[in-house]
This record gives C-alpha cells, structure tokens and sequence, in this order.
C-alpha cells in the first residue's frame, strides 16, 4: 500500500516507474492526474466472454439447454442485421472498458454479419477466437 504516490505512464499506456516521493510534482507531467484515496488497479482479464450474449447476461434461468433455445439463439439471431450487430459491439466494448476489462477472449457469432469489426476497439488487446466454418462432425 502506498498512501500516496506518483506513476509515470508511457505513450503506449504501460507503467514505466514509480515512486512514494511526496515530492513528486504531478504539475510536471504532461497528463497529471490525482485520485486521492483511490485504489489503482491492473486492468482485469476475461478469459471467456460472449459477445452475442451482451444483451442477455444475467438473464438464465433454469437448465442450459432451455435457456440457450428461449433466450441466447433468438437473441445471436438478430446479428444477422448489421446495423444491430454493431450497436451490440459498441455497447460491447463500452462495457468492458467501464468495468475495467483491459484484455478479453472474446468468442463471436455465427451470424456473418456480426463478424464486421466494431467502429472502434477501446480494448486493444483483445482478441477473438475465429468462428466456426462448416460442420463439427457431431
């Protein structure tokens, strides 16, 4: 625990030193922040997250199987309109961001219109693994 302290963050947005010197001047730096009685964090890591279920987490109830047929599937369906699927991936990657998710393993749709990359990407490093083509064999 450091009381109080100064970080000194590079362009790219890592932390390259610290100190507990209260004689930091935070006026100096070129972007300074105080956050008196504030707990900094690293960001969090989400190792499996589903991006079509934006919309409907916290919404199961009962078994799997059900809920994936009422609620998940007739939601993953409307990606096949573009326009919604990236409202959702908007909605998506804003959510990450505020709950302070800075890296994610983020599984997709099958809808191919849902495949079209967000207008922006707040969590630069996230990465999704590649949809499904064809049969599994099942």
């Amino acid at each position: 625990w450091v009381p109080d302290g100064f970080l000194r963050i590079d362009a790219h947005g890592k932390i390259r030193d610290w100190s507990r010197d209260a004689g930091a001047n935070p006026e100096t730096a070129k972007l300074p922040v105080t956050a008196p009685a504030c707990v900094w964090t690293p960001g969090f890591v989400d190792t499996h997250v589903h991006f079509p279920q934006t919309r409907v987490i916290a919404r199961s109830s009962g078994a799997l199987l059900p809920w994936l047929d009422q609620t998940v599937f007739p939601e993953e369906s409307r990606f096949s309109d573009a326009a919604y699927a990236r409202t959702v991936a908007e909605e998506f990657c804003r959510q990450l961001v505020q709950s302070g998710t800075t890296c994610a393993s983020i599984y997709g749709s099958s809808q191919i219109e849902a495949l079209t990359p967000a207008p922006y990407n707040p969590a630069p490093c996230c990465c999704s693994p590649p949809p499904l083509s064809g049969s599994l064999g099942l």
